[in-house]
């Protein structure tokens, strides 16, 4: 057997990493459109849930202001002032007592 039969094994190595390293890029290419979706999509989600919760206020005062008028709008409204009014309440239990300094001048 010559050496022009052997195979040259610093080329076959060469090759060999430069196809993992295609297969590699391919996955992290593969992997970042999905992470950059899976974001894209999670951000539309707040957007809505953001626009949601705005739509709900500009109701509430809406209804709060008497420019509109639905039953289930008056519920809500009376139930969200109800849960304020617990909210006030439950605040003023847990605020700290503040208990003034003696008076030492003696």
């Amino acid at each position: 057997m010559s050496d022009d039969d052997l195979p040259d094994i610093p080329e076959l190595l060469n090759t060999f990493a430069a196809g993992i390293a295609r297969r590699g890029r391919a996955r992290v290419r593969k992997r970042l459109g999905a992470t950059r979706a899976h974001l894209e999509r999670r951000q539309l989600e707040q957007d809505r849930q953001h626009f949601w919760v705005r739509l709900g206020k500009t109701a509430y005062q809406l209804a709060n202001d008497g420019e509109i008028d639905h039953p289930a709008i008056r519920k809500a409204v009376q139930r969200i002032k109800e849960l304020e009014q617990q909210l006030s309440e439950t605040a003023e239990i847990d605020a700290p007592t503040v208990v003034a300094p003696a008076d030492r001048s003696n």
